[in-house]
């Protein structure tokens, strides 16, 4: 069994992350691969649900990493691992029924963002979205970019994760800023 961290345990330059978080509504992480942005993530939005400033939390990431390492970071940490969460993956009838959970988190791949938004409709409950890996959403003719450019604005709080925002151009940093602020 691992042993479970505490908030101690979080360095100074993570609470810089965590900070950045709680006072920016639309930001973005962009820090190298390694250095926490997951935790400092999930510690700010363990603030953000305390002081009752969200309800639902979407966080989109690759797949394994929506199934495996949210999770299993939530359950490391004593102070998020009250967290509950539903990992929105599978068949169809699977993510609906995960989508159907009354929890705090839902995490779910990339490449569902497309079925999720058309899922939903005019539903949208989630009041905050965390895009990690938001590279992935850098091309502004991807149908998950599209997607989910239709219903960023509604999320009072929108954060980007990456260690690469634009490996080839500038060009490709342009949908990931729409995200943020239209």
């Amino acid at each position: 069994m691992t042993e479970t961290l505490s908030p101690e345990q979080i360095e100074a330059y993570q609470h810089e992350m965590i900070d950045f978080i709680i006072d920016k509504p639309k930001c973005a992480l962009w820090v190298d691969m390694g250095l926490g942005k997951t935790v400092a993530t999930l510690t700010a939005v363990q603030h953000l649900f305390e002081q009752i400033e969200i309800r639902r939390v979407l966080i989109i990431a690759p797949l394994r990493v929506a199934k495996t390492t949210w999770p299993d970071e939530i359950e490391q940490w004593s102070h998020t691992n009250d967290l509950t969460y539903s990992i929105v993956c599978g068949s169809a009838a699977q993510r609906s029924e995960a989508l159907r959970k009354n929890v705090q988190l839902y995490f779910i791949n990339r490449e569902n963002v497309v079925w999720l938004i058309e899922e939903l409709k005019d539903q949208w409950p989630f009041d905050m979205i965390v895009i990690d890996e938001a590279s992935s959403f850098r091309s502004h003719s991807s149908k998950r970019f599209k997607a989910l450019k239709k219903v960023a604005h509604l999320a009072n709080r929108v954060v980007e994760l990456t260690g690469t925002p634009a490996p080839k151009d500038l060009l490709a940093i342009w949908s990931q800023i729409f995200l943020l602020d239209q």
